[in-house]
This record gives structure tokens, C-alpha cells and sequence, in this order.
């Protein structure tokens, strides 16, 4: 075997540990976390966060370049061949398993290029090789650890599964990565593939092989030698020079799922915030085009869309509502009533105690932006310091535009994609808006591994008091906010509807007299026992009515999930829910005895009063129809 230009050892090469009798055959499922969304949108998505979450400073936007090779711009074969040294008899070992690597043979490679600058690169020592929480590790996390984050307070990832999609993205399930590192300027190049666990010449493999220089021990070292840097930026089209950062190189790339135009729409899906407020810059290229996102997205948006050009119209509408909820002035701005240490939160009237709610009511149905700001207490279990008061940001503009509703949640910047909480029937453009702190943390151990959802039952939400229950509050925020702003105000505004009815002149073309009617008196509704049914996160409250005056005392409630266009209590399931599973449903009770208790009923008799009834265990992504009858 050929030796390194330096001559300490043996020229760079592919290896894998070998797996010994009293090790744990664990072959990488990860990349299943991430096939239902696409492995692009997850390529993308976590080269971005990563690179937004090691962003030097902000006086200077992050810069991200992804660019296709292919065509023209492949590597040959003759140029290869260095790269996959001592490879080719892994990835053959592993053709008789489901879904083997691809085995190059002469063809050449296309690969994928994503470098950012603007960053600090793969910081901490490159000899790490176990967890060390006194330094930064991120060198350590990104190549010798599956399922672990060093990622912190205001950063975007959180379990260490995101960078998967890289080898996932390449035919033969590797990647290069070559890191030049803020501080010590030190230029490292490493490689790592994962397979399953393969035999080649009798000796059992630990799924897991790198490309790089090795200790006498087979602990891998990344290659410093320049030369061997230098051919790598040369063959690969890097523009990385000595600027820190990091450049990832994908080889023998599954291009069906990848393409310019593509990533560009994902860009803009994905982080349109830090865009359009100048913290990122993009530049997206192939054999046949380059694209620049910048924070004026106008001319890009109109290109990649043109062919929906509703999709245009909307993106940047999107665009300055998100700005303007950045900048609203203090009479557009309210803040709501907070919880208590050991309170659990809950949607409720109360909340909008203490605000000038007509005034919120009358700017919202107007079509003017209104923000409003919710403070929480948050406080992990085992930790013995007391509890923190943070706060999340709500946004909401009604668009009567709007032929659906336009909703963004976002975390630290990164919108959380699959969330849907607006009814169809809103025409109304929110915004959720988590931005670092303790809440931010908790949000994201919420998080699935692909960052697409706020889960209110993740495995992490037991480290966090009331945990389930402020991520279900935090979802439903935009929903229950709406709806308080979509009631009518004390005082009608005569002109709100103007625009919708003729003036009375204009119609007769005359004095607009009309025959005076007769007053038509419509007699008052008689009160009913309970007050409208209230929905909190993951169920419903009932409470007294104080204007009843009747003798009723028995009441059936009868509760559904709501169904698009159908009556929900025909459709109603057993599946979905029953009331008599005391495992999964709260019930409490104030004044109030509990008679029947079966599937989606119950049958309740009023003790005294004032009465109250609570039911939880309901899915808080679902919206609940409650029906009460005498």
C-alpha cells in the first residue's frame, strides 16, 4: 500500500473497525426517520440549521452553496479512485442485503457540494472519542456519534440523527467533509460510510468505515496533508480557500431526488425568515442554472414559481407580514396573562384579562397585523433551580384574500412544517414565533428527528413539568387566539362591511327613501344550563350558566372529532376514542355527579351550583365537536 507524502503511514484509505463476539450486532436504521419527507428536503433542511447554528457572529449573514454536479461537471473514474480506496470490498460484502449500497465500477461520480462560510466550522479536538461537556465537540458529533447533540440553548437541532440524510443522499451511503475551523485555522479532512453489518474476508464489520489516517490502534485521524487537501478542493469544485466553515461532499448522488430548482423552493419553504432578514444567503447551482436567494426574495420567488402564480402572490404576502410582525408598533402589540410556577397551562377567558380586547378585535378585523406576546413558567423536574418565566409570540392578520388559511410555526427561525391548526373556513395569515430560551428547549425536544412537528407525548416531554401540556398549548395558540378575534366587539363598526353591500342612493338612484317597516321584535333566547363549551388543549370544559333559571338537571354530552363536510358524530369511531378508558382520560368535576360514561357520551346530573365539568386525554392535533343536551 502507498504511503502519505509525509511518510508516517499508510496513503489515506477506507476502513472499518472490526466487530468482536461481546458486540451488539446494531445495524443504522436512522435514515428511515427521514424517508417519508424525502431525503433532499432533509439534506437541506439540516445543512441550513447547522450551518445558522455555527454562524460566527451577527454583524455578517451565514452563506450556503449547494452545487449538482453531473453531466459535464461529473469526476471520471480515473480521478475517483483515490477516494474509494479500500471500499469497493465493503460495499460488495453488503449486495445480498435489503437495499445494497451501489458498487462503482469505471462509470464517473456526480456528487453534490454544500459549503457554507460565514461559520465557525467542526469545532473541538479531533482525537475526541467519547462525550466531554467542557468543550466544543462538534468535530466529535458530526463523525463518531449517532444519536447524540452537543447542541444547546437557541440551536436549532437536538437529536443528532440530521446529518444521517448526508450518507443516506449518496448511492453508496458515504460522505466527504473537509472543516476549516474559526480560532486554530486548522483544514481537516474526513469521510465516513454507513452500511450494516458486513463480513469481507472472514472479519466481521462494524457498520460503520471511515476515510482517513489511522493511529497503529485503527482509530481514525482526520488528513491534514495539503497536498492531499488540495487535490480534494481541486477534484471536487470546492471554493472553500482558508475561510472557516465546512464543505460536505455527497458522491454518486441519488439525483432523483435532487435538483437546483428544488432545493431553491425548499430554501424558501423551509428558513424564508432568516432570508428575508438578511441573516442567510443561498446560492443553489447545476449544469444549467444558478440561483441567488436573497433577503429581497421578489425575483427569485417569481421565477421559481411561475407557473403558480397564486403560490407567488402568497409567498410574498408571507414575506412582509413576516417582516412587518417584527417591527408592529406598541398599540398593535398585547400581552396576555401568564401562568404560575406549578400552574398548568390552559386556554381560557382569563388569559385576556388586562388587554384592551376590542381594540385587538377591531385592528384584527380591520386586516391590520396583531401580535401578542404569552408568557409561560418553565422548570425541568430534576433540576433544583426554580422555575423561568419565558415567552412565545403570536401574529395574526386577517385576508379576506385568502382562499386558506396561511400559517408558520417557527423555532429559533426554522419553520416546523407539518403543524396545521387553522380551521379552513379562517381566512387568516399567523404566525407562531419560539425564538432561543428555555422554551425554545423545550420545543425542540419536542421535535421528531426530522423537525417537522411539535409532538405533545415525545419521549422528552417527561423531563419537562407540564411538558405535554405547554406543547399542546403552544400549538393551538394561533387556532384559540383566532377565534377570540373573530368575535364580534362591543361596539359595531358600521363601515367594517361596507364594501359588501350598495349604498342605498346609489341602488335607487334617488333620495335612498325607503317605506318605513314594521319593527319585527325577536323574542330573546332562553339561557341554556351550561355556557358554550370551551376547548383547551387535548379536551373541553363545561360550565354553570348563572342566567339559567330553569329546573333542568340532567344533561348529555355527546363529543367527536371534527370531520371535514360530514356530520363527526355518525362517523364517530370507537378507534378514536373512548370516555370509559380511565387511563387515558381526566375527568373532573366540580357540583356535578357523573352518571353514564361510555364511548364518545356522557350522562351528567347537576348537584349544585355553580358546576363545572373537565375532560382531558382527547389528541390535542385534533379538533373536538361537543353537542350538550337537556
Amino acid at each position: 500500500m502507498a504511503r502519505d507524502p509525509k511518510g508516517s503511514g499508510p496513503a489515506p484509505h477506507w476502513q472499518f473497525p472490526e466487530r468482536f463476539p461481546d458486540q451488539v450486532r446494531q445495524d443504522p436504521v436512522e435514515a428511515e426517520f427521514f424517508a417519508p419527507k424525502g431525503l433532499a428536503k432533509t439534506a437541506i433542511r439540516e445543512s441550513i440549521q447547522n450551518s445558522l447554528d455555527a454562524r460566527q457572529g451577527p454583524d455578517r449573514p451565514v452563506k450556503v452553496r449547494f452545487s449538482i454536479h453531473e453531466g459535464k461537471r461529473v469526476l471520471p473514474a480515473s480521478k475517483w479512485g483515490p477516494y474509494l480506496e479500500g471500499l469497493k470490498a465493503h460495499l460488495k460484502a453488503c449486495g445480498e442485503q435489503p437495499a445494497p449500497p451501489f458498487v462503482p465500477s469505471d462509470e464517473p461520480m456526480d456528487f453534490l457540494v454544500i459549503e457554507d462560510f460565514g461559520t465557525k466550522g467542526l469545532l473541538g479536538d479531533p482525537e475526541q472519542d467519547d462525550d466531554n461537556e467542557s468543550q466544543d465537540q462538534n468535530f466529535f458529533a458530526f463523525w463518531r456519534a449517532v444519536g447524540y447533540s452537543p447542541k444547546k440553548q437557541g440551536q436549532k437541532g437536538s437529536w443528532g440523527l440530521g446529518k444521517t440524510a448526508f450518507f443516506a443522499a449518496s448511492r453508496i451511503n458515504a460522505c466527504f467533509g473537509l472543516t476549516v475551523r474559526a480560532g486554530d485555522r486548522r483544514r481537516l479532512l474526513m469521510g465516513r460510510c454507513d452500511l450494516k453489518s458486513h463480513r469481507v474476508s472472514g472479519r466481521k464489520c462494524m457498520p460503520q468505515g471511515f476515510f482517513a489516517g489511522f493511529k497503529p490502534n485503527g482509530f481514525q485521524l482526520p488528513l491534514e496533508d495539503e497536498e492531499t487537501l488540495a487535490r480534494f478542493c481541486k477534484d471536487f469544485g470546492l471554493t472553500r480557500g482558508v475561510e472557516p466553515g465546512l464543505s460536505l461532499v455527497i458522491p454518486f448522488l441519488r439525483k432523483e431526488e435532487f435538483n437546483a430548482r428544488a432545493i431553491a423552493k425548499e430554501v424558501i419553504g423551509q428558513v424564508l425568515l432568516p432570508v428575508i432578514k438578511g441573516d442567510l444567503e443561498v446560492d443553489v447551482e447545476d449544469a444549467h442554472e444558478t440561483i441567488r436567494i436573497r433577503s429581497d426574495i421578489t425575483e427569485s420567488v417569481a421565477d421559481l414559481f411561475k407557473d403558480e402564480p397564486d403560490k407567488v402572490a402568497s409567498l410574498n404576502s408571507l414575506a412582509t407580514f413576516l417582516l412587518e410582525a417584527e417591527t408592529l408598533p406598541p398599540p398593535r402589540q398585547f400581552t396576555l396573562q401568564g401562568f404560575a410556577e406549578g400552574e398548568r397551562p390552559l386556554w381560557s377567558p382569563a388569559l385576556f384579562t388586562g388587554i384592551d380586547l376590542d381594540a385587538a378585535k377591531q385592528l384584527f378585523q380591520q386586516g391590520k397585523a396583531v401580535v401578542f406576546t404569552i408568557p409561560l413558567a418553565l422548570r425541568r423536574k430534576r433540576s433544583a433551580s426554580p422555575a423561568v418565566t419565558d415567552h412565545f409570540k403570536v401574529c395574526l392578520q386577517h385576508d379576506v384574500s385568502l382562499q386558506h388559511p396561511d400559517e408558520l410555526y417557527l423555532r429559533d427561525g426554522l419553520a416546523i412544517s407539518d403543524i396545521r391548526r387553522l380551521r379552513n373556513r379562517q381566512p387568516v395569515r399567523g404566525l407562531v414565533r419560539v425564538e432561543g430560551g428555555a422554551l425554545a428547549a423545550l420545543m425542540r425536544d419536542s421535535e421528531n428527528p426530522s423537525h417537522t412537528e411539535w409532538q405533545p407525548r415525545g419521549p422528552k416531554m417527561a423531563d419537562w413539568e407540564y411538558g405535554s401540556s405547554i406543547v399542546s398549548f403552544v400549538q393551538e395558540s394561533l387556532n384559540q387566539i383566532a377565534m377570540v378575534l373573530g368575535q364580534a366587539t362591543k361596539q359595531t363598526d358600521w363601515q367594517l362591511l361596507a364594501d359588501l353591500f350598495p349604498d342605498p342612493v346609489k341602488a335607487t338612484g334617488g333620495s335612498g327613501r325607503a317605506k318605513p317597516k314594521k319593527e319585527i321584535k325577536i323574542p330573546a333566547p332562553r339561557p341554556k344550563p351550561c355556557r358554550q363549551p370551551q376547548q383547551v388543549a387535548g379536551g373541553f370544559v363545561l360550565a354553570d350558566n348563572p342566567d339559567y333559571t330553569g329546573d333542568k338537571n340532567r344533561l348529555e354530552v355527546k363529543v367527536a372529532y371534527d370531520t371535514e363536510g360530514r356530520n363527526p358524530f355518525p362517523t364517530y369511531d370507537p378507534l378514536d376514542f373512548r370516555l370509559q378508558d380511565s387511563s387515558e382520560f381526566q375527568i373532573d368535576s366540580e357540583g356535578v355527579e357523573i352518571q353514564e360514561r361510555e364511548d364518545n357520551r356522557l350522562a351528567i346530573r347537576i348537584s349544585s351550583r355553580p358546576w363545572k365539568l373537565s375532560v382531558k386525554g382527547f389528541d390535542a392535533r385534533r379538533d373536538l365537536v361537543i353537542h350538550v343536551s337537556t
